[in-house]
């Protein structure tokens, strides 16, 4: 082994990189654009800072704010209740040592409450709360701030510290926005989401939580054009690591020790004590760099609040090289078995068709075994390929699909897993309930996680892959379908740490984003009736305030989007079946119909977010604006 390094490192250390002119100019320019939108980032926000500082008045303002018990929150309350706003601040705990500590150091102004944002009553209770003691008040803004970090990587996490960290940092952003939300109709005012830098970029070892905030920043981001039609704005505010309670030493500590003896026997003898050890001093490491200077994030947190310009973000793209042409040697197929979420139809049924024709043992696991999609599997593949029942939603279903590869799998060793399954519910925040969120989060993240989680032992074995189906809509920000946007992003969020994870495992993870495709997904007749359901079980006194001229053009709307998907989901299908067989894959496979809808997508990707956003207005003008909004 010493030698092979050695060999490698001299081969490396002894290789030229040659580009040709028309590269090295590709990449000049390339260099010299990210500089110059640098630049002007930096010189607007200190301009803005500097000069576009105006503020609120804070008289007849009321302000709520969530995780108050300690760190930003505690302090923003303090903050807010000091520059003369009517402060609701929440705690989980409204007895406990930071609600007494606010209650003794602040005004009248400010009132303490008891709110889990995890659960759907205590949300509705702290609804009624606030609507009772507003009196003349407004309420201006809904601050975002509660969060937990649960788990540590894929295999020091169980599938409820995946299941508790979406509960509360994605779901409960969630269910207080949309409780809230008529409130703030009334004022115009604002939602601010604390989301982290986590939520922007990836890494291994904190799956759940980078997971959780991957799918917030999805939900802010997509929630903030849908709002602006309303005159509401909807920040983020997005720290690094800062030395709140949830990286206090001891606690962190005190966590991760829980974490490593609930994970199973077998998996902690695989890593080892030494491993465990150095979590720990990883974690003591992370809890000592934490910036102890909260006020930093507490002075963004109030200039969100109050301030009446709001922060341009200018985002950034990397450009990425096609590999295909010279790197596209395949891996054989013999003795290889792939497992494949979601076959009754669309990209799932045709990949194990072609899987199956390659010579692959295929798992093609669908919804309902017994079903049209599942017989028409059977009787037009080989022997090689088996269907079975699998509800990624269960966790007792996905255990019972383990068992049955286990049992079955033969000399075969389990060489990919492809997580494929999705559902779409819900329309836009008002025309979708939290049971739409929840079902998303569970089926298109959980369902992802949970797939992963439970063949990663196979895939050891094997150094196989893992392939998720993700989306372009994890990449980017469009208002009017919240509950899937969110629940993508959490994918995506998953998909790129588990890559950097599990990558000293030699297991690849690939992600195929595709753009919109005629699958059963996308079926006319299927999405208009799931449309006209989720407008009949609206409540009616949000039906009303949109009106029914609203409801007729969300369903023209409907039609329209449901005619453009492109029927070339062979597309869709080449790049899965890169992914599984490629020896050297790439990371990111994304389909596209044509070179034009290629471009248009990355363009739209690439720009700025407020960019973004002003197209997503003109999107939702020419839709046209609810009846409430027609009559200002």
């Amino acid at each position: 082994m010493e030698t092979r390094a050695k060999a490698l490192t001299s081969h490396y250390t002894s290789c030229t990189l040659v580009l040709p002119n028309i590269v090295s100019w590709y990449y000049i320019n390339v260099v010299n654009l990210v500089t110059v939108l640098l630049i002007s980032k930096f010189t607007f926000t200190f301009t803005k800072r500097k000069f576009l500082n105006e503020k609120v008045n804070s008289a007849g303002r009321a302000v709520l704010i969530t995780g108050c018990d300690t760190g930003f929150g505690h302090l923003l309350a303090k903050r807010l209740d000091s520059r003369g706003f009517r402060v609701f601040a929440t705690c989980l705990f409204p007895t406990g040592d930071g609600a007494k500590k606010l209650q003794k150091s602040c005004s009248k102004c400010l009132e303490v409450l008891g709110l889990d944002v995890g659960s759907n009553d205590s949300v509705a209770n702290a609804l009624k709360y606030v609507e009772e003691h507003l009196g003349k008040s407004k309420l201006w803004a809904v601050v975002n701030n509660a969060g937990i970090q649960k788990g540590f990587s894929l295999d020091y996490s169980s599938i409820e510290d995946y299941q508790d960290s979406l509960n509360i940092n994605t779901l409960g952003t969630i269910r207080v926005t949309k409780a809230f939300l008529p409130l703030l109709r009334k004022s115009e005012g604002r939602v601010v989401n604390v989301t982290s830098i986590v939520g922007r970029g990836i890494s291994p070892l904190i799956l759940a939580y980078f997971t959780s905030k991957f799918a917030a920043v999805g939900f802010n981001g997509c929630l903030r054009q849908e709002l602006s039609i309303w005159g509401i704005s909807v920040l983020s505010v997005e720290p690094e690591f800062f030395g709140t309670e949830i990286l206090n030493i001891e606690t962190c500590l005190a966590r991760v020790n829980a974490t490593i003896e609930s994970t199973p026997r077998e998996i902690r003898k695989e890593y080892g004590e030494a491993y465990e050890e150095r979590i720990r001093s990883l974690a003591r490491l992370v809890s000592t760099l934490a910036s102890p200077k909260l006020n930093v994030v507490v002075n963004d947190l109030e200039s969100a609040v109050v301030n009446l310009a709001t922060v341009l973000l200018i985002s950034k793209q990397t450009f990425i090289f096609t590999k295909r042409k010279f790197l596209n040697e395949r891996i054989h197929s013999a003795d290889r078995a792939v497992l494949i979420t979601g076959c009754d139809t669309g990209f799932g049924h045709l990949l194990a068709k072609r899987l199956d024709s390659l010579g692959f043992r295929v798992f093609a696991t669908c919804l309902f075994p017994t079903g049209d999609g599942a017989q028409e599997l059977q009787k037009s593949c080989s022997k090689r390929l088996e269907v079975f029942g699998l509800d990624v939603g269960s966790n007792e279903s996905v255990a019972n699909a383990r068992k049955y590869v286990e049992e079955h799998l033969g000399k075969s060793k389990l060489w990919a897993v492809v997580n494929n399954a999705g559902i779409q519910r819900g329309f836009s925040l008002d025309y979708s309930s939290i049971e739409d969120y929840e079902a998303s989060l569970n089926i298109n993240t959980l369902g992802m996680i949970r797939v992963t989680k439970a063949f990663l032992p196979l895939l050891r074995k094997s150094k196989g892959r893992v392939v998720n189906v993700t989306s372009l809509v994890g990449r980017c920000f469009m208002p009017m379908i919240l509950a899937y946007f969110t629940s993508k992003f959490g994918a995506v969020g998953f998909n790129g740490c588990l890559r950097q994870e599990l990558s000293i495992w030699g297991i690849s993870v690939v992600s195929v984003e595709p753009e919109f495709f005629g699958t059963e997904f996308a079926n006319k007749e299927i999405g208009l009736a799931r449309l006209k359901a989720t407008i009949e079980s609206t409540p009616s006194d949000i039906r009303k305030e949109y009106g029914e001229a609203y409801e007729e053009k969300m369903q023209r709307l409907g039609r329209f989007m449901l005619m453009l998907p492109s029927p070339k989901v062979n597309l869709v299908v080449d790049d899965l079946e890169l992914a599984v067989t490629a020896k050297d894959p790439d990371i990111t496979y994304r389909p596209r119909r044509n070179m034009f809808t290629w471009f248009i997508l990355f363009f739209y990707v690439s720009f700025p977010e407020n960019i973004q956003d002003i197209i997503a207005k003109i999107f939702i003008y020419l839709q046209g604006l609810p009846n409430a909004l027609g009559k200002k």
